[in-house]
């Protein structure tokens, strides 16, 4: 099964989505509650509905959002949402207010940045060297990024 693709339980009629196995041995050091898992999955079934898909491996960020969102406060973000008033990556996933954004379900950019963070964090490079490697992977694009502060660790 393709990652993003809903699902439709034969018993419940209920639908879910199935993501493939975690790309990184950093995605097995992070897990939520079902409560967290269930939102999750909801932002990512009203996404589905509006566009009839969703990013590859969201689960996976939004996971990693709610676990280390300190992180993805000290990366921008290039895909653009800087016009939607976010500040960092971690606007993508999270609000202020502790809700999750349904952005980033629908944003590949969003998700990349959030899955690069958490594995070059794992491999040990300081968040200012993340931080340079994100802004020349994406700086090309001709869209601006998000006005995050720079960090140099």
């Amino acid at each position: 099964m393709e990652d993003g693709q809903q699902t439709k339980d034969e018993n419940s009629g209920e639908s879910s989505f199935e993501q493939s196995s975690p790309s990184s041995d950093a995605a097995s050091l992070y897990t939520v509650s079902d409560a967290d898992r269930d939102r999750i999955q909801e932002v990512m079934a009203t996404v589905y509905a509006k566009l009839n898909w969703v990013a590859p491996r969201t689960e996976e960020a939004y996971i990693y959002a709610l676990n280390e969102p300190q992180w993805l406060e000290k990366v921008p973000c290039w895909c653009g949402c800087a016009r939607l008033g976010h500040i960092s990556n971690r606007e993508c996933f999270i609000t202020d207010e502790g809700e999750l954004d349904p952005h980033g379900a629908g944003c590949k950019v969003c998700v990349d940045i959030a899955l690069v963070t958490r594995d070059l964090l794992a491999e040990g490079l300081s968040i200012g060297e993340i931080r340079k490697l994100i802004d020349e992977q994406y700086s090309g694009w001709g869209v601006p990024s998000t006005p995050t502060p720079y960090y140099d660790s």
